[in-house]
């Protein structure tokens, strides 16, 4: 990643512009109508203390939850730190501090997950333990695989945090 990508926090406009230039430039425009925006609790407390120049937040209520949990109508989806970390560099220098990750875009347009075989059933009343309960039991199987579909649908950036 480019440090000029990164959204640095500080001056909350330029954080505001570098958060809309993702949706408005970055991103196709039919891939950032159906955008969402992906970070975790770190990130999403950095993005929910950011206001304008107004002095209104960056991030609005959703009508349904009444959480503030949308960008500029882009929902907003959180992961625990601990599912997504952040990124820690403790080595001297301007780059020494935290990461937070965020990820913008559509992600059914980016992955896709696909059935590798059809689903297998099987059953037995004599197998393991079957027998001596007098059930029968049953057993499914499915095969499953996953790819990569359109790797410009989804963008990663980070929000740095200098030590």
């Amino acid at each position: 990643l480019l440090a000029s990508s990164n959204i640095t926090p500080g001056d909350d406009e330029d954080a505001i512009r570098k958060l809309r230039n993702l949706l408005n430039v970055a991103i196709d425009p039919a891939i950032s109508s159906r955008a969402t925006i992906i970070t975790n609790q770190s990130g999403l407390d950095y993005l929910d203390s950011i206001v304008d120049g107004n002095g209104r937040p960056l991030l609005t209520q959703d009508p349904v939850s009444g959480a503030p949990m949308l960008l500029r109508t882009r929902p907003i989806r959180m992961f625990s730190d601990a599912l997504l970390p952040n990124r820690v560099v403790t080595t001297p220098g301007a780059t020494k501090g935290t990461y937070f990750p965020i990820y913008v875009g559509d992600g059914k347009q980016y992955a896709t997950l696909f059935e590798r075989e059809g689903l297998e059933f099987a059953s037995t009343d004599v197998g393991g333990d079957a027998f001596d309960k007098d059930i029968t039991k049953f057993r499914g199987i499915t095969r499953l695989g996953g790819g990569v579909f359109d790797t410009a649908a989804m963008i990663r950036r980070e929000i740095f945090i200098a030590d």
